[in-house]
């Protein structure tokens, strides 16, 4: 597995897993997390170096947080992290809050403001979240913040002004960067030293992978895993036991 140093803090497996996309069964009720399944996908994984987990409470009818916690509880805390996602909820310190009590913890590894894009910029400036998780990050409930991003140069630039960020989440592929201006907005996420987290892709081939392990901004490219087989391929791309130094 590769890693990447991260801020020259910890070290970060380069290939992260997503639980946006679980395995599931059917059952009387309809359909439902195969537990059994994931825990093995989760050892397998774990096995293979992956060390970043993103959730994303409202995936898989809000289930998928307690299935993650549940079939990571095996592990110790230390050796692995978690990723969580502000989804622009108004009451963000009871959301925060809620957060914490599911998870079990006292603070999240990576923090994870949602969904800023040129449309909903200013409303997310305006409901002042962001002073507030810098506060929960001060207060050492938040280790790294973050936020995920799909929008123009000229809004890059506005969140940047506010926060020091320490990441940034993004989706790059080959069409992205030839035919919008993902290629823009990683120069300037360079020039920054911002680390980029690569959010996931149901139809990122290897080749692609490949592309995208060669950028030296990237920290972590991050993939749903719903089987074993389909993980394998990923690790294999990965399997290079080498570090980069990112931000």
């Amino acid at each position: 597995m590769q890693y990447t140093n991260f801020r020259d803090e910890i070290q970060l497996s380069r290939l992260g897993m997503s639980t946006k996309q679980l395995p599931i069964k059917n059952n009387e009720n309809g359909t439902a997390i195969d537990y059994t399944k994931f825990q093995s996908i989760i050892d397998y994984v774990v096995s293979h170096g992956v060390n970043y987990f993103e959730n994303l409470y409202i995936s898989q009818n809000n289930e998928s947080e307690l299935f993650l916690l549940k079939a990571l509880s095996k592990y110790p805390r230390e050796n692995y992290f978690l990723a969580e996602k502000y989804n622009t909820n108004p009451n963000y310190a009871e959301y925060f809050q809620n957060q914490l009590k599911r998870l079990n913890t006292d603070y999240i590894d990576f923090y994870i403001i949602d969904d800023i894009q040129d449309s909903t910029i200013e409303k997310i400036i305006d409901s002042r979240c962001i002073q507030y998780f810098e506060k929960q990050k001060t207060m050492g409930k938040i280790r790294y913040l973050g936020f995920s991003f799909r929008g123009s140069l000229k809004t890059l630039w506005r969140i940047q002004e506010i926060f020091e960020w320490d990441f940034v989440q993004m989706q790059l592929n080959h069409f992205e960067w030839n035919y919008c201006d993902a290629d823009i907005l990683y120069d300037a996420l360079m020039i920054e030293s911002t680390p980029i987290i690569i959010a996931e892709s149901e139809n990122r081939d290897s080749q692609e992978m490949r592309w995208l392990m060669d950028l030296p901004q990237v920290a972590v490219i991050l993939s749903t895993v719903s089987d074993i087989l389909q993980f394998e391929e990923n690790a294999n791309i990965f399997n290079d036991c080498s570090f980069i130094s990112c931000g």
